[in-house]
């Protein structure tokens, strides 16, 4: 909420370039585990967590939605950092590798 809070008021820049290359290297390993998840993969996945971010969960969507905006704000508010660039573009390569999320990004 916090960092939705300060990209989307344009006050992202307020954050170092570390931090900020953090933040996506983290989304990027949170949302390959837990967004909306392949339950064939698993052997048990809780159901809550299905519920909560799976496919046909809301706030799942939101989230995609939610994650995209943090990468054009990295994009425009750090053009210059290269571990920045990397980052978002390895969360979007997460959403473009999972189909669930892939077709939110159209």
């Amino acid at each position: 909420a916090v960092v939705s809070t300060q990209s989307t008021g344009g006050a992202c820049h307020y954050l170092s370039p570390q931090v900020y290359s953090s933040l996506m290297w983290t989304l990027s390993r949170v949302s390959a585990s837990y967004l909306m998840p392949n339950e064939s993969e698993y052997s048990y996945i809780p159901q809550s967590l299905v519920l909560s971010f799976g496919e046909d969960s809301s706030l799942g969507r939101w989230l995609v939605g939610s994650f995209v905006e943090k990468v054009i704000s990295g994009l425009v508010y750090y053009p210059g950092e290269q571990c920045i660039s990397e980052d978002c573009v390895s969360l979007v390569q997460t959403f473009a590798r999972n189909p669930r999320t892939s077709k939110l990004l159209m």
